[in-house]
């Protein structure tokens, strides 16, 4: 009988989720361990948010850019099950260069009010620094910055990778002085992001 083509529009949102993947993040005071929790957590998300576009930066050291702002959820989930701590060859947390990388993304992109969403334990910060600037320039880009501190006051120790990136029984991970490291929840930095309009869970 042949169609109708009609065009509709739908207000869809911009968000970018921003999943800590730093060694930290193994630690298992969240079962099975915080990055997996994160990425319940993400998927989530994505999964209550259909007509959206969503974005995905993974961070340590470094941020790196797993996927733009799509409306293929499909491609999003996937790349957030394929995120572990070898993602990112450069250890510790910059959460202010996750941040920047975002407002990159949107700039390029072209889009008006966003979101970004972090997931960290807050552990090993690089760029504190700069956070307050960064915070600065998300609020003049109508960035809503919403953290998640990922992890808890008692912290768990950190188990140690084999070549696999598989926990190895029994052993963990080290400081300088051969004493084994417990990883805490350290939520100042993530609050501080989140301050003035944003929002800390």
């Amino acid at each position: 009988l042949g169609f109708d083509e009609v065009e509709s529009e739908i207000q869809s949102r911009n968000l970018f989720l921003a999943i800590d993947t730093s060694r930290s993040m193994l630690a298992n005071d969240l079962r099975p361990s915080r990055l997996s929790r994160a990425k319940l957590a993400a998927t989530d998300i994505v999964n209550s948010l259909p007509e959206d576009r969503i974005g995905l930066i993974a961070f340590a050291g470094r941020p790196f850019l797993q996927a733009p702002l799509t409306v293929d959820h499909e491609a999003i989930r996937e790349a957030i099950v394929q995120l572990d701590t070898e993602i990112i060859p450069r250890g510790g947390t910059n959460i202010a260069a996750a941040i920047d990388l975002a407002l990159e993304t949107i700039e390029e992109a072209e889009v008006d009010q966003s979101a970004l969403v972090i997931f960290s334990d807050g552990e090993a910060l690089e760029g504190s620094k700069e956070v307050e600037d960064v915070k600065e320039k998300a609020r003049e880009a109508s960035l809503t910055i919403i953290s998640v501190g990922v992890g808890t006051n008692d912290g768990a120790i950190i188990p140690e990778l084999d070549d696999r990136g598989n926990p190895v029984p029994g052993v963990f991970i080290k400081d300088e002085a051969g004493q084994v490291v417990r990883s805490r929840l350290d939520p100042e930095v993530l609050q501080r992001v989140a301050s003035g309009g944003g929002l800390y869970v």
